[in-house]
C-alpha cells in the first residue's frame, strides 16, 4: 500500500547512498491521484544486520529490502517522539523530510523521495517545527439534478468537494451550508467530509428546497463553513442558478440576467445603434468609439431550457471588425464544454438576423455566449452589436 497518497513510503539505499535496484520508484497514479511522488524518504536497506528467524538471540547480516529501510524510519519517529511526545504524524513527516539529505534529482524525487533521513538534524530542528494546520479550498459544487441547475418547487441536492492544501491533517471535518434568500429552505445543511489528510480531497452532500413560485432565472448565493476538529473555521461563498424557460430580450430593460467578463471587457448596453429601438449590446467603445486591442471578453446568457417545440436561437447583429484578426464567436454550452455555433468576421453594415437550430439540445439547459476577440496590432474598428435575442421562443 505504499503507493497510496497518504501512506508514508520508504526507499532503500546502500552504504554508498546509491538507491537500491529493488527499491520501487514513483510516481504512482493509483487511487485517483495523478503523478504522486513516491517514496517520501529513504533509509539504509542494503546488507543490513537484523534479527534471524531461527534464533531468539542471533542476528544475521546481509538482509536487503525496503522492509529493512522502513524500520529505520519507524525508529527515527520513535526517537523524535521520545524528545517531544506531542508531535503529530504530520509534524513527524514534515521534520523527517525537511531535514533529509537531498540525493538524486534536486528536490523530492521518485527515487529517494525527499532524501536520506538524518535523525540528528531532525531532533535538533524540533524547536522550529510549525503547527501544520489544514487549509481547505473549495474545488467543486455539483448540482445533482438532470440539468445540473436548481429546480424550483423541488428538493435539490448538491455535492461539495474540498481539498486540503495545507500541511496538516483535517480531522473530523464538517461543513455547514447557509443561504439568506427566502426562496431557499435548507433541509439538510450539515455535512461530514470526514478526515481530510494533507493533499487529500473529500466530498459531502447537502439538500434544500427552492420555492416553486421563485422567479426565474435567478442566482442564489450560498455560504459554506468548513471546520476541522480543533482548528479555525473557513468560510466559502458560491453561487447557484435556476434556469429560465426562454430568452426573449430586446435589450430595452437593462442587463436583465446577462453577465459579461474577460480581458479588456467592453460589453455594455449602447444606444448608438440598435435593430429595434433603441438599445443593443455592444462590445467596443461608447457610441462610435472603437474597441480596444487584446480583447477576449464574453457576454453570457442565463441558463435557458431548450423547448423541444421551439428549439431555436435567433438574434440580430451588426459589426465592423478587422478581417481575419478580430472575430466574434457565438458559442453554446450544455454542460460538456463550449461549442462554436458560428463566427462573425470582417464587416456587416446592415442589421442581419441569425438563426440556429438547437434541436440537438432539445430538453436540455444551455448557456449562450457572445465572445469577442481582438489582437494587439493597433488596428481596431467600431465593434460588434447584438440585439433582439431569442431562445425557445415560438415563431
Amino acid at each position: 500500500p505504499g503507493d497510496y497518497p497518504q501512506s508514508y513510503a520508504v526507499g532503500a539505499y546502500d552504504i554508498n547512498n546509491a538507491i537500491a535496484s529493488f527499491s520501487s520508484r514513483g510516481p504512482t497514479d493509483e487511487w485517483g491521484e495523478d503523478d504522486c511522488i513516491k517514496p517520501d524518504v529513504s533509509a539504509p536497506g542494503v546488507n543490513i544486520k537484523s534479527c534471524y528467524t531461527s534464533s531468539d538471540t542471533a542476528y544475521q547480516s546481509g538482509w536487503n529490502g525496503t522492509s529493512m529501510a522502513t524500520p529505520h524510519v519507524a525508529g527515527a519517529c520513535a526517537l523524535l517522539l521520545s524528545v517531544d511526545p506531542t508531535l503529530t504524524p504530520e509534524q513527524l513527516k514534515y521534520v523527517l523530510e525537511d531535514t533529509a539529505l537531498d540525493l538524486g534529482d534536486e528536490g523530492k524525487d521518485n527515487a529517494y523521495g525527499s532524501g536520506r533521513i538524518d535523525v540528528l538534524a531532525a531532533v535538533e530542528s524540533l524547536d522550529e517545527v510549525p503547527p501544520l494546520e489544514p487549509d481547505f479550498e473549495l474545488l467543486e459544487v455539483a448540482v445533482l439534478t438532470d440539468t445540473g441547475y436548481l429546480v424550483p418547487g423541488e428538493s435539490n441536492e448538491i455535492e461539495v468537494t474540498i481539498e486540503n492544501v495545507g500541511q496538516g491533517n483535517g480531522p473530523n471535518t464538517t461543513g455547514l451550508l447557509a443561504c439568506s434568500d427566502p426562496d431557499i429552505n435548507i433541509t439538510d445543511g450539515e455535512g461530514s467530509f470526514g478526515n481530510v489528510p494533507a493533499g487529500g480531497t473529500a466530498s459531502t452532500t447537502f439538500t434544500f428546497d427552492v420555492d416553486g413560485d421563485a422567479e426565474t432565472p435567478k442566482a442564489y448565493e450560498f455560504d459554506l463553513t468548513v471546520q476541522a476538529q480543533g482548528f479555525a473555521a473557513q468560510l466559502f461563498n458560491f453561487g447557484l442558478q435556476t434556469p429560465t424557460d426562454k430568452i426573449d430580450d430586446d435589450v430595452e430593460s437593462g442587463e436583465w440576467a446577462w453577465t459579461h467578463t474577460g480581458d479588456n471587457d467592453q460589453w455594455h448596453i449602447d444606444d448608438y445603434r440598435s435593430h429595434s429601438p433603441s438599445h443593443s449590446w455592444k462590445c467596443g467603445g461608447i457610441g462610435a468609439e472603437y474597441y480596444a486591442d487584446n480583447v477576449n471578453a464574453s457576454l453570457y446568457s442565463p441558463p435557458v431550457y431548450v423547448d423541444p417545440d421551439a428549439a431555436k436561437l435567433r438574434y440580430w447583429t451588426w459589426f465592423e471588425q478587422e478581417f481575419e484578426h478580430d472575430i466574434g464567436y457565438v458559442e453554446l454550452n450544455d454542460g460538456s464544454g463550449w461549442a462554436t455555433l458560428t463566427e462573425h468576421d470582417g464587416v456587416q453594415y446592415i442589421w442581419s438576423e441569425q438563426e440556429f437550430d438547437l434541436a440537438d439540445y432539445a430538453g436540455a439547459v444551455v448557456q449562450i455566449r457572445f465572445r469577442f476577440t481582438s489582437d494587439g496590432n493597433g488596428i481596431t474598428y467600431e465593434g460588434w452589436y447584438i440585439d433582439d435575442i431569442q431562445v425557445s421562443v415560438p415563431e
